[in-house]
């Protein structure tokens, strides 16, 4: 079986999943395919451990590659071959591997003012901005292209992970300068992103503090909205909806919710001149 096949199988069976899981898992199982390189029969537990490896040096969370093991596991079943990691072999989640930092409001002023100042590179100003707008995540700003972003429409597609909603956002106009000084062509790792912010909260003159990364600028930005209005912050913020029935439910208008959220958005105003 070549690549396309063995990917036609796997979405096969995911046909009862949605548009947007079915999306995340085959691009994990394409991840496999790439690393793998070889026929299936050739597949065989020591090129696992070398994945696994390599998902660790890529900096992907204890938790994010648990759930790539599994979908390798399940491409294997796919391709009709002998599992080689046996029941146990999954990356274990320790308490100690989920820190979850959350910077304060005027951590986050200050990493804008060094971006409004020119003191940052033009990526670093990008992601700063898609991060503090819209509370993406590591994952969700390396997926983000050039064809995702409509100036005209002043519109922006967020292909979100962890199982959350996918959709378009509006760009509120603060930000568009950022947006477009940014090369989207050049493909960014999730090392990248660890990277870029360390040098963003250097350049802001922030002490580092472990498990500290974009995800310590979605934390606060959840923790506000949330109290604001528990519906509407979900919506922005594209959490996943299964197991809230009633929020499933809910007809409100994605759109409507961002200018909504604009409103009371609190680091938008940072961006201001």
């Amino acid at each position: 079986m070549d690549t396309t096949e063995i990917l036609t199988g796997f979405t096969d069976e995911l046909w009862q999943s949605s548009p947007h899981t079915i999306s995340s898992r085959v691009f994990y199982a394409r991840k496999w395919l790439d690393f793998a390189s070889r026929p299936p029969e050739k597949w065989d537990r020591a090129l696992v451990i070398r994945f696994l490896k390599r998902l660790e040096a890529e900096g992907y969370a204890k938790g994010t590659q648990r759930n790539i093991f599994q979908i390798v596991k399940r491409v294997f079943d796919v391709v009709q071959v002998t599992w080689p990691m046996g029941k146990r072999g999954a990356p274990k989640v320790q308490a100690s591997d989920v820190i979850k930092s959350a910077l304060e409001l005027d951590e986050i002023r200050a990493m804008v003012e060094v971006a409004k100042a020119g003191h940052l590179q033009a990526d670093h100003s990008c992601f700063l901005a898609l991060s503090t707008t819209y509370g993406l995540r590591r994952e969700e700003l390396v997926r983000v292209r050039g064809e995702h972003i409509d100036y005209e429409m002043e519109r922006i597609w967020v292909d979100t992970c962890k199982g959350g909603v996918q959709r378009y956002h509006l760009i509120p106009r603060e930000i568009v300068p950022y947006l477009r000084s940014h090369d989207f062509s050049r493909a960014y790792s999730l090392f990248d992103m660890s990277r870029l912010y360390g040098e963003i909260e250097k350049a802001a003159g922030l002490p580092h503090r472990d498990g500290a990364g974009f995800h310590a600028i979605r934390r606060p930005l959840d923790t506000i909205l949330v109290q604001w209005d528990y519906i509407r912050c979900k919506i922005f913020l594209r959490w996943k909806l299964t197991g809230d029935m009633a929020l499933a439910y809910v007809t409100l208008d994605p759109l409507k919710v961002d200018r909504e959220v604009f409103e009371v958005h609190p680091f938008l105003p940072f961006w201001r001149k």
